[in-house]
């Protein structure tokens, strides 16, 4: 054999060699190895909910209680339940709380815990805070929940405006005047927001309770020491707060009234009063330089009113200043003095119609007459006058007389021209003076 051919044999014997040690080695198991790529399974991932907040109602005012709902917050059967208890919670710790405005809500306002339902729901009644101006002037406000898990969810709600007025906005001393205000605080039991006191100037004047929507309306009395005429600051405040709005309130100068503002000397003129200090006595009443004021002094009463009468005293024809002064306030109004009038000529006595023959007098009573019956003063006798011709020479009223009063019976209601009268007559007696 050739040496280059038995090299190779022993080549060859020394791999099978190899070969067979190996698979001795791995337990005689031969590997299969495969070309096709790995293939890895994926996991598919869970999808947190996302909860749904609502409120109501969605406009209100400061301290106004609020109903919040929710769903899709955490249910029950979501790991890290808080300690002790089988349902999540918005638990007033940390993150987990209800805020309004950013600011987060505490004690009364809320109370923590809020358990949520077992499916994850909401339900909570909170109360809106005052927190500053801002939040009770018109201004939309974010509240937001979150869960002991961290889910939450936001909704907001509009602050009404606040107004504040007075009406009547001008009127005496003394009368009374009604405040009323709307967005302020609303009232709640536990706590002094839902209330308003009342400001004349820097005199007090009362105190109103809100309704549970922050509305209000009363009445105050205006001070009896008001200045005459005075415009004065009228101020709504909330105790415990630095929300105070204002309107204004007159209270006008005196006046004068007149009965009658013109006449002639001698002439009785009634003088009123109106929005004086009252009660209080007279001091000055002048028209034109001559002092008319009476002795004893009328006085005005509690609403600062007076009424006098007086007398025009001998004047010359023009404009006269008439003058009233109480607990020194004056007021001022004029008089016209005008000619005195000649007294009217009386217009004659109209010459009474001449005395009538009985039966000429009465024929537009025609058959409806049935007897006329009158009374002689001076004889003190009675006379009548039948119309029927067997009465004729009976008679005693031969004729009827002007201012005479006369008894007339007829059948039938009539309406007829007597003595140039129109005289209406009814069934039976009437009585006539001719």
């Amino acid at each position: 054999m050739r040496p280059g051919l038995m090299g190779g044999v022993a080549a060859g014997l020394l791999l099978v060699a190899v070969i067979f040690t190996g698979r001795l080695m791995v337990g005689l198991t031969t590997p299969i190895v495969s070309s096709a790529p790995e293939l890895q399974s994926t996991p598919t991932p869970t999808k947190t909910p996302i909860p749904v907040l609502q409120v109501s109602p969605s406009t209100v005012v400061a301290n106004q209680t609020i109903h919040l709902s929710g769903t899709k917050f955490a249910a029950a059967d979501v790991p890290g339940l808080p300690e002790g208890s089988e349902v999540h919670q918005i638990t007033g710790v940390g993150d987990s709380v209800i805020s309004v405005g950013g600011v987060p809500l505490r004690p009364p306002n809320v109370e923590y815990p809020v358990e949520l339902g077992a499916s994850g729901e909401l339900e909570v009644n909170v109360v809106i805070p005052v927190i500053n101006d801002t939040i009770v002037q018109g201004a939309t406000l974010v509240i937001k929940v979150t869960d002991s898990t961290g889910r939450s969810d936001t909704t907001s709600v509009k602050i009404r405006q606040i107004s504040f007025s007075v009406d009547p906005d001008e009127s005496s001393r003394g009368t009374d005047v009604t405040a009323k205000g709307s967005g302020f605080p609303a009232h709640q039991d536990d706590n002094s927001l839902g209330r308003v006191s009342l400001f004349y100037g820097i005199i007090a004047v009362g105190s109103i309770e809100t309704d549970a929507q922050g509305n209000f309306e009363g009445a105050f009395r205006v001070p009896n020491t008001a200045r005459i005429p005075s415009t004065t600051t009228v101020t709504a405040s909330v105790p415990g707060t630095n929300l105070t709005f204002a309107d204004t309130h007159r209270v006008p100068g005196p006046t004068l009234i007149l009965t009658p503002n013109k006449g002639s000397q001698g002439k009785t003129v009634k003088i009123r009063a109106i929005g004086f200090p009252g009660p209080a006595s007279a001091t000055r009443l002048d028209i034109g330089d001559v002092s008319l004021l009476p002795s004893p002094s009328p006085n005005t009463g509690p609403d600062g009113t007076l009424s006098v009468s007086v007398l025009i005293p001998q004047f010359e024809v023009g404009v006269k200043v008439v003058r009233i002064t109480v607990g020194g306030v004056t007021a001022v109004t004029t008089f016209t003095i005008v000619e005195i009038v000649p007294t009217a000529t009386p217009l004659p006595t109209a010459t009474p119609l001449p005395d009538l023959e009985t039966a000429k007098a009465l024929e537009p009573l025609a058959g409806n007459l049935v007897r006329v019956w009158t009374f002689d003063n001076a004889s003190k006798e009675w006379a009548y006058y039948d119309p029927r011709p067997i009465f004729a020479s009976t008679n005693t009223v031969a004729k009827l007389s002007r201012g005479q009063i006369y008894w007339i019976k007829v059948n039938i209601p009539a309406t007829v021209i007597l003595n140039g009268s129109r005289r209406t007559l009814f069934e039976g007696w009437n009585l006539i003076a001719w």
